[in-house]
């Protein structure tokens, strides 16, 4: 076995790499309306899992050397509660459940766990590489989308009549930039991330070039913010910065002593929750002023082919006025999720329903429930990663998965003394920040499990970064 483990090293090394490349581009095709549902994304999927499944293979073999990647034990329970879970529903189907366990054995098993022996240099240089990635394809796509905005350029499409899934659309539509995606709250998360990492990215470096571009990147991001009229965006860009800056500043010289440091955390989270908040009202009040009436296409098709496309024109729309009263439910329909997902947690309260068969299973046990009964869609996401973890493996899932958020946090904060006096601090508070922006968007948004977006991609991969460094520390410490 030892043996093994030696001659797979490089494999498991340009590997990982490779494939966690791959996984955050299969996320943004399929965050992406342009690509969603398009043969390419399976061009660029099956090369990731047979690539991924060779790798998880390998470090099954070797798996001594994972042990220690921190909560690594409670997220394979966790991943073995879906499994369980699947099999307790499997008369509603199993297809996608089995893409559902193998894409999160992927998260956890590649993305987040660490070989013990790995130089941590190894991690950050994984994590930069993606990051790096991760912006270009946020910035093409936020490209691409003020690009249709200024053409006025709206596309509809409609899932095909009996077929479960969204409505979706090209360009501006009810007063929100969806741009090149088909979710704005989604894409606006994404958004944020990428605003964080260009801010942390263009502080530390030292290249003008590089600075340059991440400054224009940090505008692109925060005005597709701005334009999407996502909530959950601007809260995500307000605990990500925040969180960037209230770590970031302390560390200056010229805040010696307590009271100064004090002074400074309570005026840098003043400061960065005004920036955060007013950047988007800015830029929206300006173009709100600026804007001029002029003719745009609108083409709507009931099936997605585009010869049945059908052109009209009107003027722009108004960034906000989404064409509906959110007055009277400021959750936007989502505590009517919430509460259809406790109604599932209650009917399967140990086990769940497992994720892909939330819907089977409410239209057998839950006729009346607001998931399908509503005059909008069927809901079969939760729309909160912990009511989604709730309904989709009840309270085993819930139990195991918050023991493990736990297990992270009391890593953090035993090694705090670590992480502030590390020469790789400025990265871990970019981790630390990203990590607050989306704990945010998991409040309103299914993010971290059960999705393979390049938001919950970056965040594995992050995690297991601080970690292994934090592991290897402590390692060093104990040789001591």
């Amino acid at each position: 076995m030892e043996n093994f483990y030696i001659k797979t090293r490089s494999f498991d090394k340009y590997g990982t790499l490779i494939f966690s490349l791959l996984f955050m581009t299969v996320g943004f095709l399929q965050a992406s309306s342009i690509t969603f549902g398009k043969i390419i994304i399976s061009i660029v999927q099956w090369p990731a899992v047979f690539l991924g499944l060779a790798l998880l293979l390998c470090r099954l073999i070797s798996f001594k050397h994972y042990l220690k990647t921190r909560g690594i034990l409670l997220l394979v329970a966790f991943a073995l509660s879906y499994a369980l879970s699947s099999l307790w529903t499997i008369r509603y189907g199993y297809y996608e459940n089995i893409r559902f366990l193998v894409f999160m054995t992927f998260q956890f098993g590649l993305l987040y766990a660490t070989d013990a022996n790995e130089n941590p240099a190894e991690s950050r240089r994984r994590l930069v590489i993606c990051a790096y990635w991760y912006i270009a394809c946020a910035a093409l796509l936020s490209l691409i989308s003020f690009g249709f905005m200024a053409a006025g350029y709206t596309r509809i499409f409609y899932p095909p009549a009996g077929a479960e899934g969204p409505i979706y659309y090209y360009g501006f539509m009810n007063g929100r930039l969806f741009g090149a995606y088909w979710d704005p709250n989604i894409a606006a998360a994404i958004a944020v991330v990428a605003t964080l990492l260009s801010l942390g990215f263009m502080i530390k470096s030292r290249s003008i070039p590089v600075k340059i571009l991440n400054a224009c990147n940090i505008v692109l991001q925060v005005c597709y913010v701005t334009f999407s009229d996502s909530r959950t965006g601007r809260l995500c860009l307000i605990a990500g910065v925040t969180v960037l800056a209230l770590l970031a500043a302390p560390k200056k010289k010229f805040f010696e002593g307590m009271a100064a440091r004090v002074t400074a955390c309570v005026a840098v989270i003043a400061v960065s929750v005004a920036a955060a908040y007013l950047a988007p009202v800015i830029i929206k009040n300006t173009y709100v002023d600026i804007v001029t009436s002029r003719p745009h296409t609108q083409e709507e098709s009931e099936d997605g082919d585009d010869s049945t496309d059908s052109e009209s024109e009107q003027s722009p729309d108004i960034i906000g006025d989404r064409g509906y009263d959110m007055s009277q439910d400021i959750s936007n329909r989502r505590f009517d999720i919430w509460r259809g997902a406790v109604e599932i947690f209650e009917t399967s309260p140990v086990l769940g329903v497992s994720r892909a068969n939330i819907l089977p299973y409410v239209d057998d046990n839950l006729p009346d429930s607001y998931l399908i009964n509503n005059d909008y869609m069927r809901f079969e996401s939760m729309h909160n990663m912990y009511f989604e973890i709730l309904a989709s493996q009840g309270g085993l899932g819930i139990i195991l998965f918050v023991a493990f958020i736990i297990s992270v946090i009391i890593g953090l904060i035993k090694n705090a003394k670590y992480i502030w006096q590390s020469e790789h601090f400025p990265l871990f508070a970019l981790i630390l920040s990203i990590a607050a922006a989306e704990f945010t968007a998991s409040l309103v948004m299914a993010e971290v499990v059960y999705v393979t977006s390049p938001i919950s991609t970056l965040f594995w991969l992050a995690l297991g970064c601080i970690n292994h460094h934090i592991s290897c520390h402590r390692a060093q410490k104990e040789e001591k």
